[in-house]
């Protein structure tokens, strides 16, 4: 089974349309919604910020059947060649040390290595694939980028540490949540993947299109997550089901 954790209800409402046999539960004050996605079994829940996505995501491990975990929403864009709607992949989460290590002796960026979650690279190869098969279709109008992502409450409105970080990482892109998944999914030895929309253009000083585009966001990645849960339905796919049967079994 994969998990779904989502960031923008707009999304959460395409799942809960679109999902076959549909069955509620709730953990931890959140609401799960498992069911089928072309498929694929899947648990769909919407939760934001970095301490209670953690709390969301072990929750679903705990009381799901998790090989693997994507979570989908907003980032705001540290590549100016960015434009709001187009789609950032991790290849990996990074963060100012902050929350997420201090019990292990980290202290705030010091330890680069240490601030950093890798992100699955099979996820990665097939949100890769699934994104050309749907582009190819006409079916997804924006642009995918692979690089790393800078994730924090902390970081969300300080632009000094932000550059700061975005320089040391060489990250593109910056959002909250991801990280609480990550280090939790890292801990569990459970796949992981954020796949994030970027909310406005023009780099971290341009204007503020996110209004706009969260119904953008919405559509984008629930077409890119439901085009990864296709592929791993294909029989004898190469970066499918056969290829990673851990995933998605």
């Amino acid at each position: 089974m994969t998990g779904i954790i989502v960031t923008v209800k707009e999304e959460f409402l395409r799942y809960s349309e679109s999902l076959t046999e549909p069955k509620a539960s709730r953990y931890a004050g959140m609401e799960f919604l498992a069911g089928k996605l072309h498929s694929r079994e899947v648990v769909v829940v919407c939760c934001g910020g970095d301490i209670k996505t953690a709390i969301c995501t072990q929750a679903m491990i705990d009381h799901f059947h998790i090989r693997g975990i994507i979570v989908t929403g907003l980032a705001r864009p540290l590549d100016e060649h960015l434009v709001g709607g187009d789609i950032v992949v991790s290849n990996a989460i990074a963060h100012s040390g902050s929350a997420f290590t201090e019990s292990e002796g980290a202290s705030g960026g010091g330890d680069t290595a240490q601030n950093i979650v890798e992100a699955d690279s099979r996820l990665i190869g097939m949100a890769r694939q699934a994104y050309d098969d749907y582009e190819s279709a006409n079916e997804i109008n924006a642009r995918l980028t692979v690089g790393t992502v800078l994730s924090g409450f902390d970081l969300a409105f300080d632009f000094r540490r932000i550059e700061r970080f975005r320089k040391e990482y060489n990250a593109i892109a910056v959002e909250t949540g991801s990280i609480g998944a990550a280090y939790t999914c890292m801990l569990n030895e459970i796949p992981f993947i954020a796949i994030r929309t970027v909310s406005h253009t023009g780099g971290w000083t341009g204007k503020q299109e996110h209004r706009e585009n969260v119904c953008m966001a919405a559509d984008n990645s629930y077409l890119l997550v439901s085009a990864i849960m296709k592929l791993s339905s294909k029989s004898g796919s190469f970066r499918g089901r056969e290829a990673f049967p851990e995933l998605f079994c």
